[in-house]
């Protein structure tokens, strides 16, 4: 079979030319990377060309390959689970048309509505939950408190809400005639609606605060103002459309469109000054602040999730695969999203985390090795399983230099066929020649069946 690796007994398996290590039988597991050259060796890249085959055959899209120092896991299996929130404590998300809420310190899910009807995004800020739904005609508002419940109906309300906190909402409305919108701020206490602006956009609320995207004939601005004092600070973005604000308690950020694509902007809170996170030609939006970390997601060229630390100043991709992963959400540490499974690619949410030690798969592939991103997602995509193990721990031997396995698979599946010298006394060690290297890529398109 085209892209199969492993030879099988009594299928008439070629026997090895190659002598050197071990006599166990080759098996896509026991493919290792061996050590670094000045220039490739014959047998480095046999190597890398079966884990090139051996990713082909069994990994047509990667799946949940986390990067260095994080680790990926699925949290729901249920149709249609998107749109996810958090406030740290609970992440909430909508489950086909009901609300869903998953405690983060238990893990245990609690379904919140139960009617069928269709929902607004839920918003959870302090153990509550909002949304909206149409009922008998006109648009109602729902809240739940988590720590003790029920479900209650807060009756008619303006408009859907599109962010949530202390006892506040704020919403937004066309304006007849415009391209902007009204933003107002919604009290539940007292149900009513104040107006903060005609020609704005996209308010995202934090205790007193209120930061939203507003367009008056000086240009485009972010606004940050404070709901106690109505005093607050303008950024000016010129002719430059602001949209997607999010606020947190140290950062606001904010999508700004930027030579037909959209990049990402911060303003620090404590010092008012504003800096680029994004600076690419992809489309950057949709950006959520909590803690020290940024998220958003990243058309390249299907959606992807990214991350970045304020305190270090490393961006991170979290996804990289052939499906869209959107929306993301963090509560400081975790990053939360949803994301395309399975043949139907049906949306389910998704949890990165950083990885302890105790989670690395290999003892001696620290962190900061130079391979450590290519082994542990190799890992995780159960291509690889490491060299041998000892008392329970995992070794995968990174700096070793036996290529013995991977040149009998290799040998076995043709890539090593028509090399000129290729024998019992053939040196995997040598420099391998452009000539050498361009036999090895056509042998490994045949195995792969590319344009075959």
């Amino acid at each position: 079979m085209k892209g199969c690796l492993t030879p099988s007994a009594g299928s008439g398996a070629r026997s090895s030319i190659y002598r050197g290590g071990t006599d166990e039988s080759p098996h896509a597991g026991s493919v290792g990377f061996g050590r670094t050259f000045v220039r490739l060796s014959l047998g480095l890249v046999a190597a890398a060309l079966v884990m090139l085959a051996v990713f082909a055959a069994v990994c047509p899209h990667a799946a949940i390959a986390a990067p260095a120092g994080w680790q990926i896991s699925q949290l729901t299996t249920s149709t249609g689970s998107h749109h996810p929130d958090t406030d740290g404590k609970w992440l909430v998300w909508l489950s086909g048309s009901e609300v869903m809420a998953r405690d983060l310190s238990t893990g245990e899910v609690h379904q919140l509505s139960n009617d069928g009807t269709s929902k607004s995004d839920p918003l959870v800020n302090d153990d509550t939950v909002i949304w909206s739904a149409t009922t008998s005609g006109a648009l109602h508002g729902y809240l739940y408190h988590l720590s003790s419940g029920p479900l209650q109906d807060l009756g008619v309300i303006p408009d859907t809400p599109v962010s949530y906190d202390a006892g506040r909402f704020a919403y937004r409305k066309q304006v007849s005639g415009q391209l902007m919108h009204a933003v107002y701020v919604y009290d539940l206490t007292t149900r009513l609606s104040t107006l903060i602006t005609n020609s704005g956009d996209d308010p995202s609320l934090r205790g007193s605060y209120l930061a939203y995207a507003n367009e008056d004939s000086t240009g485009w601005s972010l606004r940050l103002l404070d709901l106690t004092t109505a005093q607050g600070v303008k950024i000016s973005t010129n002719q430059t459309p602001v949209s997607r604000v999010n606020l947190s308690d140290s950062y606001v950020v904010w999508a700004l469109d930027s030579s037909d694509t959209m990049e990402i902007y911060l303003l620090d809170r404590a010092t008012n000054k504003v800096q680029r996170i994004t600076n690419d030609s992809y489309e950057d939006r949709e950006p959520k602040a909590a803690g020290n970390l940024i998220v958003w997601e990243s058309l390249r060229p299907d959606w992807e999730v990214m991350v970045y630390n304020v305190s270090t100043g490393q961006t991170l991709q979290l996804t990289d695969n052939d499906t869209r992963d959107m929306l993301p959400c963090t509560d400081g540490s975790k990053v939360y999203w949803q994301g395309e499974v399975g043949a139907g690619l049906d949306y389910q949410l998704f949890m990165a985390e950083p990885a302890t030690v105790s989670e690395r798969p290999f003892v001696d592939v620290p962190p900061d090795h130079y391979y450590e991103p290519a082994i542990d997602g190799l890992y995780r995509l159960t291509i690889i399983d490491g060299h041998r193990i000892v008392e329970g721990k995992r070794y995968y031997d990174p700096d070793e230099p036996d290529h013995a396995k991977n040149l009998r698979i290799a040998e076995y599946n043709g890539l090593l066929d028509r090399l000129e010298g290729f024998g019992p006394s053939w040196n995997p060690e040598a420099p391998a020649d452009r000539a050498e290297c361009a036999q090895f890529m056509w042998n490994y398109l045949k195995l792969a069946g590319v344009g075959m």
